[in-house]
């Protein structure tokens, strides 16, 4: 499906490769198309329309920044809503979106931002950390290198504490999915806590400590919910296998893979991990 200068540019690009959850997850992603849409999306970086949800997520996420790590740069002034507010309408103009939808993605962050607010007085703590990148940890699974950036991170009682902050629709339960494409996202979701948990545990600076919680915090319900993650050892060894084929079929730049059998469910997509992990696709 490339062309010769296409095969030169990717050669060019899979030269020292780390990859982040979120390029495994699109190289498993079937219903989008798999090995191929990853390399569009993340290697030759196809440029793509305007994505109001994305834009409103990295508003939000911004906003939640700003609530966590205000104190630590402004002790002696106290956040305000206005000023949280001013932070989610300045990114979200960032993303350059018709008028319309700019106010229409506004209003729908205005009662989100509010209610953040004030739920989570009192809730941060001075040595909580956002956004935290483990782009130079140089963590290894196997010959695989991978990278990622945390939404939030605590250190609380000798372990740390993830939350992964979600927009969107919410679940209460990891079992509650009755949809293909809803079994597939919490899927996805598990797999990226697991990868935060395999990043801190094997970096440089944060591998003294053990992760003690895993969570997803979706943020657009009428009250947050929490989704811990209970890891067992057979899912992280599962995961780090994946992780390693699928960071061999990129760098050896084996994309072009037959994907017929597999098709777009849950199923289809757990037998395609399966055969990368056995190594029989």
């Amino acid at each position: 499906p490339f062309k010769e200068d296409e095969w030169t540019l990717l050669r060019r690009l899979v030269k020292n490769y780390a990859m982040p959850v979120t390029h495994l997850n699109n190289f498993i992603n079937l219903s989008e198309g798999g090995p191929l849409y990853f390399v569009e999306q993340n290697l030759l970086r196809f440029p793509q329309p305007m994505n109001p949800s994305g834009v409103y997520g990295s508003a939000i996420h911004k906003a939640l920044e700003e609530m966590v790590m205000y104190s630590k740069y402004h002790a002696r002034q106290k956040l305000t809503l206005e000023y949280v507010l001013s932070i989610f309408a300045k990114e979200l103009s960032r993303g350059r979106l018709p008028i319309i939808e700019r106010e229409k993605q506004y209003d729908r962050g205005v009662k989100v931002v509010t209610r953040l607010f004030e739920m989570t007085k009192g809730m941060f703590l001075t040595n909580d950390k956002v956004e935290v990148d483990m782009k130079h940890e140089g963590v290894h699974i196997g010959e695989a290198h991978i990278i990622g950036k945390l939404d939030f991170l605590r250190e609380a009682d000798d372990s740390y504490e993830v939350i992964d902050f979600k927009t969107g629709k919410g679940f209460s339960s990891w079992d509650e999915a009755k949809t293909d494409v809803d079994k597939i996202k919490l899927h996805k979701y598990r797999q990226q806590l697991i990868v935060y948990k395999l990043l801190l545990e094997n970096s440089t600076s944060y591998n003294k400590l053990p992760v003690s919680k895993l969570s997803l915090w979706f943020v657009e319900e009428e009250k947050p919910t929490e989704l811990v993650l209970d890891v067992n050892d057979i899912e992280v060894e599962r995961t780090k296998k994946l992780i390693e084929a699928v960071y061999k079929k990129i760098v050896n730049l084996d994309l072009v893979l037959d994907l017929s059998k597999y098709g777009e469910t849950y199923k289809g997509l757990l037998e395609f991990e399966n055969d990368l992990i056995e190594g029989v696709i």
